[in-house]
């Protein structure tokens, strides 16, 4: 079969950066169709499922491009993200290991050791991988200096002045740790990446009746994000801020009724 490999490849890639991840897979296929053991589009098919939460189904595909391409570092790199995804730590640390010594070059490889060397409190280790990913990758700039107050002050700024939470953030107590618990990303549908999640907010069980909650904010994860404010601010906004709302309406208790309780 004669397609257009490169235009294929340049709808898939462009569908991809857009979000249009089916779009991707589409246009993947159809490359894949006359030429099976294609690379690139092998990887972007393989990402494209990782976003739409198909673990299992992108997982056979890494592991297809794996028995297909051995030395292609970045086949390793993306098997490493994707079981950081998933929480399987060590792992991904083999991949990216992996990865790094196939191809010095691959920034993927070199910012998914540096966030398994954060979890793992090398915080040393972590800054010289996440310094040499910036250096390869414009895709990977620097994680920014975050004080644990700056980090409060940014989840207040991102509770809009009719938030339902405003009232709330103000009284309540905040906790900072570096980076979520496994059994935290487990506990949200899909399961949150431990990369990713910025804030968590702690509620009693089902059943328990009103508990005041607890705002929990990720340092670590944050400062990754901070070279662009805004788009923070709208992650807070959707994750901590949305997930406290929720809470508050269930049980519908004003907030000064609530905390003196």
């Amino acid at each position: 079969m004669n397609i257009d490999v490169a235009h294929h490849l340049e709808l898939a890639e462009a569908a991809f950066q857009q979000g249009q991840f089916e779009v991707a897979l589409l246009q993947c296929q159809a490359v894949l169709s006359a030429r099976p053991t294609h690379l690139e589009a092998g990887l972007i098919q393989a990402e494209a499922h990782r976003h739409l939460h198909r673990h299992d189904v992108a997982e056979r595909q890494f592991r297809r491009l794996a028995m297909q391409h051995p030395t292609a570092s970045r086949v390793w790199s993306g098997i490493g993200v994707l079981c950081f995804d998933q929480g399987r730590v060590d792992e991904a640390a083999k991949h990216f290991a992996k990865a790094v010594r196939l191809d010095h070059q691959n920034a993927d490889a070199a910012y998914g050791r540096a966030l398994v060397r954060e979890r793992r409190g090398d915080q040393r280790g972590a800054m010289r991988d996440y310094v040499r990913a910036w250096q390869l990758s414009t895709w990977y700039p620097m994680p920014a200096p975050l004080a644990p107050e700056e980090a409060i002050t940014l989840l207040h700024e991102a509770a809009d002045e009719d938030s339902l939470a405003g009232p709330w953030l103000a009284a309540l107590p905040v906790t900072i740790e570096e980076v979520p618990s496994l059994d935290i990303c487990a506990q949200y549908d899909p399961p949150v990446s431990p990369s990713e999640l910025l804030g968590h907010i702690v509620v009693p069980r089902p059943g328990q009746g009103f508990s005041t909650p607890c705002v929990v904010l990720f340092r670590a994860n944050i400062a990754r994000f901070m070279h662009n404010r805004e788009d923070v601010l709208t992650a807070l906004r959707m994750s901590v801020i949305r997930e406290l709302e929720e809470y508050i309406e269930l049980y519908a208790v004003p907030v000064d009724a609530a905390l003196e309780a």
